[in-house]
């Protein structure tokens, strides 16, 4: 299979919510044949591209999905399931079922030698207090993490079983929106960092708390790895690129911008963008949160030839235009 003489049909499984989405748009302007399965759970009829066929199922029921369905596709990106770490904590069995079991389901009626590009996570690792590279230790610290890399194991059993070629990419701290700031992320509710703080900077959330401030950081709160989403789609790309040309079956790939910002510093960018400043309090730690967690990224930028292109002042500012645009999201 060659991307250069074949338009490539590609299914993205969970593609309505906020990453998979994106992605869609950048396949579609890169010539693929995209549909989206997602049972709209979390994501949005309105996120979905113009070009795009919508398939409304559960990947992991296999009465709304089956294998004739999974035939017509060469290419499955795997978008689908729960992400809150402080959920995670508090509801164990539900990520194993959403982040595993269905994974399980669905890789059973997978067509022999599919190829996958598996949205994984950053959570696998053991934190530390430097940038990780995908050898690091394997230690997760909340059950979002550990569900995570056991459904690694699981792909790396699959792709034995069925022959299948899989690249998971490791997702640091997804942000941003569309340069026009007409696509962005919305979540209900919303947990994630930054657009917790565009939504607070409206007055559309009443509270905002930075969790802790007595990590062992250098000002003491949590540093990051933001990512603008549109890396990150364009990322998804450059991996089919790669398994078309690699004889490897599993790899795996941090993708992150390389850079740690603490939250108090992430403030800081964001309240110059403002020329303002906010009121934000303290809270006590989440169960499950990591002091620093920031990606080396010179394995995929080797292999693939990616490297991100957007900093902290365009992820921001293009959040922060999204959210004044459709200041309730998908549902304006």
């Amino acid at each position: 299979m060659n991307v250069k003489n074949k338009k490539l049909r590609a299914l993205c499984v969970g593609g309505a919510g906020y990453i998979g989405s994106f992605t869609a748009r950048e396949l579609l302007n890169k010539g693929f044949q995209v549909a989206i399965l997602d049972n709209l759970s979390t994501g949005h009829r309105g996120a979905i591209p113009n070009g795009c066929d919508f398939i409304w199922g559960d990947y992991g029921d296999l009465t709304s999905v089956t294998s004739d369905l999974l035939s017509g596709f060469d290419v499955f990106f795997l978008f689908a399931g729960k992400i809150n770490v402080e959920e995670s904590m508090k509801n164990p069995w539900l990520y194993w079922n959403e982040n595993v079991f269905k994974l399980i389901n669905f890789l059973e009626i997978l067509p022999q030698k599919a190829f996958i590009v598996y949205s994984s996570s950053a959570a696998v690792y053991e934190p530390q207090n430097f940038p990780l590279n995908e050898e690091c230790d394997k230690k997760p610290v909340n059950v979002y993490g550990v569900t995570k890399l056991a459904a690694e194991d699981v792909l790396l059993r699959y792709c034995e079983l069925k022959e299948l070629r899989v690249v998971c990419l490791r997702y640091f701290n997804a942000a941003g929106a569309d340069l026009e700031g007409t696509h962005g992320e919305d979540h209900h509710p919303e947990t994630h960092f930054i657009p917790s703080l565009c939504l607070y900077a409206l007055g559309i959330l009443k509270d905002f708390s930075i969790y802790g401030d007595n990590w062992p950081t250098k000002d003491g709160t949590c540093v990051r790895d933001f990512i603008h989403v549109l890396d990150l789609a364009d990322a998804h790309v450059k991996a089919v690129d790669y398994l078309v040309g690699t004889d490897n079956n599993f790899s795996c790939f941090n993708v992150g911008s390389g850079c740690g910002y603490s939250l108090l510093e992430i403030l800081k960018c964001f309240q110059k963008i403002l020329n303002r400043e906010l009121n934000i309090s303290i809270s006590n730690p989440r169960d499950g949160d990591m002091p620093y967690l920031v990606a080396d990224i010179s394995k995929i930028k080797s292999v693939m030839g990616w490297q991100p292109r957007f900093g902290i002042d365009t992820i921001l500012e293009t959040a922060f235009s999204w959210h004044k645009k459709f200041p309730n999201g998908y549902r304006c």
